[in-house]
């Protein structure tokens, strides 16, 4: 049971930081436009590799289920 409940938190946590991290992207994206500041291309690959592999992590959970 208790590990049941590890991966619903995790699978939460997962999901929660995927949504926090598209809306620090978007956020970034929209300041950088408004200020006309240049958009630091790193910084944004490195938000979109941790979308990627949480993502994957979620699929796994998914399949697991199935």
């Amino acid at each position: 049971m208790l590990r049941k409940s590890r991966k619903a938190a995790h699978k939460d946590y997962l999901w929660e930081s995927i949504y926090q991290l598209r809306l620090d992207i978007t956020n970034y994206v929209l300041k950088c436009k408004v200020k006309n500041k240049d958009i630091k291309i790193k910084k944004l690959e490195h938000k979109a590799e941790l979308i990627h592999k949480y993502s994957k992590k979620l699929k796994k959970f998914h399949s697991e289920l199935n």
